[in-house]
């Protein structure tokens, strides 16, 4: 279908609470919670070349094909992952415009598509 899946992360030695914690405080960034996983999903809008925040409705939880979605997310890391106690993750997937793709990775676009 055209789509494309990109990922990045790390890993935190903050819980992923303390994370979320200092997150809202320094860059103002509310996240979603769901069973101790923290999100920020976001649809790509062509018209206003941004990224809006994906709100429960007709596209929450479906395939993107005809854009693309953005999520971070702060979760718990693995228990045998020493040190850790937290992954950052975000994601790009779906019909990655290079509008949408240079907001978030703008390095990535002089790398080949294949």
């Amino acid at each position: 279908m055209g789509a494309r899946i990109i990922s990045w992360g790390f890993y935190s030695q903050q819980s992923p609470e303390q994370v979320a914690a200092s997150l809202k405080k320094s860059h103002s960034l509310d996240l979603l919670i769901s069973n101790s996983v923290f999100a920020r999903p976001e649809i790509w809008s062509e018209q206003q070349l941004a990224w809006l925040p994906e709100i429960s409705g007709e596209a929450a939880g479906k395939l993107v094909t005809d854009t693309s979605e953005r999520v971070f997310m702060v979760e718990p890391a693995p228990g045998d992952l020493k040190g850790s106690k937290s992954m950052l993750t975000c994601s790009i997937q779906g019909k990655i415009s290079e509008a949408a793709l240079k907001s978030s990775r703008p390095d990535l676009l002089s790398i080949p598509k294949g």
